[in-house]
């Protein structure tokens, strides 16, 4: 029975590591959590039916349990728990993966899935660039860089390059069959060139240092010499087929490229096979005989080769030339100055400027989601901090974020003591699994490939091929343990299993709502959803915006008090989501609620800056309430309101002298709608400052100009306020506005009755 469960969890582990990358490669939530349910109702059959459960891998669990901990100080729930759902689902596989190595089968053929995976991402990057198949994004911004599956070409390249390490030095090992050697060298052609076609440079740089290391791991001359002949034909071979590549037409099936892409695999495949069966043969005594000291001599060799190529490539030397022109593009490109690696710079300075302020736990899941926009120093936007041990560090704090971290380190330390004390036998798969790792891992502190599942995945996957399962026979007291373990860990997994199909539930039913017309039926579908994930803050924008709309029509009083208790439930949950806020805002202007707008518009700007349209609509509602309060003949109102409209309207002028002409990485739009220079205008004018006013409303254009009620107003002020700087100028301004209007001059008086009452 015991046989059958673990032959049965071999088989769906493996569709799910094989199948999973397809969708998308599992970064958006919805798609993670169908594969998390098949995992961890796998996990939940393991710990109720395996009586030798393997315990000694346990400590990984710290992971969820971290995110837990910072659960009290977590802006946003819901992300927190989506890190729990996460974590476990990661620890689980890797504990399923273990115990599945007690399965000889599985210890086989788990090399040969991980590389099988591989290949398939790359291909079908390949059959989309063809036109053979399609799947949406797989080639991505204007130089159209492959990205497969993944949709992003900076992870799909971190990842083809692990895949392109364990190929070369698998190819090392000493004893293999045909077929082995057939296998891993087959697809090494595409994957060097999918490598290229992502048009990746942080992986350009990175991997040639864990190809270094891969070098000086093997500690073998003869399997250096191999891994070395094995990645110099690769890059030939792979340049050469690279270069017939062009990437102006995705979906074209060029057939010359097809055909050198089969060409160059055949060669090389075939130079592989040959190269290997003849060494077979071949008693290579002198490097036996001074192995050791050739084993050092190479990798110093291949350092002051190294070197003297990246001076040529800086240079662009002779080898600089002979690389295809397209790749010639791509590494000139490489500049340490270059506004994306400031650009990181400037995410990194605002993630320690997050963590400065972190509690001992952190702030929980997606930390840097809802607070960048409070402590960035520059005007740039992205959701992602792009380093994953920095992202770890500010969702669970300095203290939490080291142990989280701390347990990656472990994890590798147990990986290379394995390792170590396998060096007698034929320890090369785990070597080629190690670097791998190294690649994946290595690249993830300039970006952030473990946000998507696939990665994590497949770095548990490697660790797996690696680690050992216990093999000791339970004693009494290792038997309680076991039964204490499995009780624990039933119930872990069964209560993140739960909430797992409560939230896709959720996702499910707004997904599947047929009639978003009917207000009754939308609010009584996210209702619904909302008794499955109540923390979920997007439900509750989506139906106060769906409240909004209904009570412009309506004016319904029940439905505005409907908005404003989701309101506050809303800023209860993320009182930092400055993106929620906003948009909140704008539900309270439709409703009619000013007090309302201007408060959550002030808490949008507190916790996001840079937001311009945020200011926009700050500086018109101000002003708007200081031209009603003149006119009703408050002028202490009229005051405060107009100032508030001056100062931020001031505070908007500093964020765009400083930023507006200035080149940022992934910078923000700072330039706004240009009603808001006539509110500022109009601000203050009534605050007497006609100066300022003037500068304003020079500043409007084609907004105010296609406004003929607008472009009246804002002549009858500048005739004034030139009135009282410059009367020759007001005089010309006049006969403009007369013959904008035949009432002009009710406006001007009417104007000139709000400034003579200051």
């Amino acid at each position: 029975m015991v046989n059958k469960i673990k032959n049965l969890m071999f088989i769906v582990v493996s569709i799910i590591f094989v199948a999973s990358p397809y969708s998308k490669g599992l970064f958006f939530d919805t798609d993670f959590n169908r594969w998390a349910v098949v995992i961890l109702v796998l996990s939940a059959i393991s710990f109720l039916f395996i009586n030798q459960l393997e315990l000694k891998y346990l400590f990984i669990f710290t992971w969820p349990a971290l995110f837990i901990i910072s659960i009290p100080t977590a802006l946003s729930l819901n992300s927190t728990i989506i890190e729990i759902i996460r974590w476990t689902t990661y620890a689980t596989f890797l504990i399923l993966l273990v115990e599945g190595k007690k399965n000889l089968n599985f210890r086989k053929l788990s090399p040969i899935i991980f590389y099988l995976t591989g290949s398939w991402i790359a291909l079908l990057g390949f059959l989309t660039k063809w036109g053979m198949t399609t799947f949406k994004d797989s080639f991505v911004y204007a130089e159209n860089r492959m990205a497969s599956v993944l949709q992003y070409p900076n992870t799909f390249a971190a990842l083809i390059a692990a895949f392109i390490l364990f190929g070369l030095i698998y190819l090392t090992k000493l004893k293999m069959n045909r077929k082995e050697i057939l296998f891993y060298s087959f697809p090494i052609i595409l994957f060097i060139n999918a490598l290229l076609a992502s048009g990746s440079r942080g992986v350009l740089v990175i991997f040639p240092i864990i190809w270094f290391i891969g070098l000086v791991s093997i500690a073998n001359a003869r399997k250096q010499i191999d891994y070395i002949a094995f990645s110099a034909s690769a890059v030939l071979i792979g340049g050469i087929v690279f270069s017939t590549m062009q990437f102006t037409d995705i979906g074209v099936p060029y057939i010359k490229e097809i055909l050198y892409v089969i060409l160059g695999t055949l060669v090389y495949t075939s130079l592989t096979s040959g190269y290997k069966e003849y060494l077979n043969r071949v008693k290579l005594s002198i490097i036996e005989k001074y192995n050791r000291r050739i084993s050092i001599l190479i990798p110093t060799a291949i350092v002051v080769a190294g070197v003297l190529l990246v001076f040529d490539l800086f240079y662009k030397g002779l080898i600089f030339k002979l690389l295809p022109q397209n790749l010639q593009e791509r590494i000139a490109t490489i500049n340490f100055s270059a506004a994306s690696v400031q650009g990181r710079q400037a995410f990194y300075d605002t993630a320690f400027s997050i963590l400065k302020e972190s509690p001992l736990f952190g702030f929980g899941g997606g930390t840097w989601r809802y607070s960048f926009t409070k402590f960035q120093e520059v005007p740039f936007w992205s959701t992602n901090v792009h380093n994953f041990y920095l992202g770890k560090l500010i969702d669970l704090g300095l203290f939490g974020g080291t142990i989280f971290l701390g347990v990656f380190v472990f994890l590798l330390y147990l990986a290379i003591r394995q390792i170590w004390i396998q060096k007698q036998e034929e320890p090369t798969v785990k070597i080629a699994a190690l670097m791998s790792i190294l690649m994946i891992l290595s690249h993830s502190a300039m970006d952030f490939n473990m946000s998507y599942g696939t990665t994590v995945l497949t770095v548990m996957w490697l660790f797996a091929i690696i680690l050992e399962p216990n093999i000791q026979k339970s004693t009494n007291k290792s038997r309680k343990q076991v039964l204490i373990t499995k009780t624990v860990g039933i119930a872990t997994v069964l209560t993140v299993l739960i909430i797992n199909i409560g939230y896709m539930t959720a996702e499910n039913m707004l997904k599947n709502q047929s009639n978003r017309d009917s207000i009754v039926e939308t609010e009584s579908t996210y209702t619904k959803a909302m008794k499955y994930n109540p923390f979920n803050t997007d439900y509750i924008v989506e139906l106060v915006e769906m409240y909004a709309n209904a009570y412009t029509k309506t004016q319904d009083q029940e439905i505005k008090a409907n908005i404003k208790t989701l309101v506050e439930k809303g800023r209860e949950l993320e009182p930092q989501n400055a993106e929620m806020l906003f948009k909140f805002a704008n539900a309270a202007e439709k409703i009619n609620d000013k007090q309302l707008s201007v408060e959550l518009l002030e808490d949008t700007i507190k916790n996001d800056k840079y937001r311009v349209s945020a200011y926009y609509a700050l500086i018109g509602l101000y002003s708007e309430m200081a031209l009603q309060a003149a006119t009703n003949d408050d002028m202490e109102s009229k005051n405060l309101y107009a100032e508030k409209a001056a100062d931020y309207y001031s505070a908007y002028m500093d964020i765009y002298n400083t930023f507006g002409n200035v080149e940022i990485a992934d910078k923000r739009n700072l330039n706004i709608n240009e009603k808001a220079h006539y509110f500022a205008g109009q601000a203050n004018f009534l605050l007497n400052d006609f100066q300022t006013a003037i500068e304003a409303f020079n500043r409007t254009g084609s907004a105010v100009q296609n406004s003929s009620e607008l472009l009246v107003r804002q002549t009858a002020m500048l005739c004034l306020a030139y009135a009282n700087t410059d009367p020759t100028k007001a005089k010309e301004i006049f006969a403009e506005g007369r013959e904008l209007t035949d009432n002009f001059n009710n406006y001007v008086n009417g104007f000139q009755k709000l400034i003579n009452d200051n």
